[in-house]
Parts: structure tokens; sequence; C-alpha cells
């Protein structure tokens, strides 16, 4: 192998993560990769609180009216597992809102998160 191919070589790789790093930063930039759909705002339907179990399971605690309701959503189905009374619900929605208050003392992930998107600023 000459010289002249293994320089070569070098400035291909070289290239290669040059366009692979800016090609993130754009798609980045304009969040290319988030294929979050928007909600509008709803003032009779909304969704109190999620858990996510597995990659496309998750329980959703729903408002919709007065009545509140536990879902179970996985891929193929939405079943409705529970119906809260409203008082069962205002128990829940008072435990999360003493969880906002220990948001002031974040976890390691979380402060870990928001450290790293600091830094990328």
């Amino acid at each position: 192998m000459d010289a002249f191919t293994a320089v070569g070589m070098l400035l291909t790789v070289i290239a290669i993560l040059f366009l692979a790093y800016y090609g993130t930063r754009i798609v980045a930039k304009f969040r290319l990769g988030n294929f979050k759909v928007p909600v509008k705002e709803n003032k009779n339907m909304q969704i109190i609180d999620q858990l996510i179990l597995g990659q496309d399971i998750r329980l959703v605690l729903v408002q919709v009216g007065e009545r509140y309701l536990l879902l179970g959503i996985s891929s193929g189905a939405i079943s409705t597992l529970a119906q809260l009374d409203p008082e069962e619900a205002q128990l829940w929605l008072h435990e999360k809102d003493s969880d906002s208050l220990q948001a002031a003392n974040p976890s390691f992930k979380d402060a870990f998160v928001e450290a790293f998107k600091n830094r990328r600023k």
C-alpha cells in the first residue's frame, strides 16, 4: 500500500465524519427527527398523566369532561382499564402537584440531560 492510497483513505474517513457531524447538526436544527404530532389545547379532554411500560405500551390517565379514565394503550388497541371517581382523580392530581414541587431537586438523570442540553448551546 503506497502513501497516496493511505492519504486518500484518511481523507475519505475525515470527509465522512465531517458530513455525518454537520448532517446531524442540520437535522437537530430543523427538528427533522422529531415526529411528535402537535396537540391542540382542548378544554374538554386532557391527558393528566402517562406511564410508558414498553416500546409501544403505556398507561394513560385521561380527563374527559368530569370523568377520569385509565386507559391501556398498545400498538393494536386502546382499552379502558378503570374509571376513577372525581375524588380518586383529585388525589392523583394532588400527588402529581407534590411531585412537581420535588422537581426543584431533579434526579441525576434529569440534571445530566439538562447539563448536556446547556453544553450543546
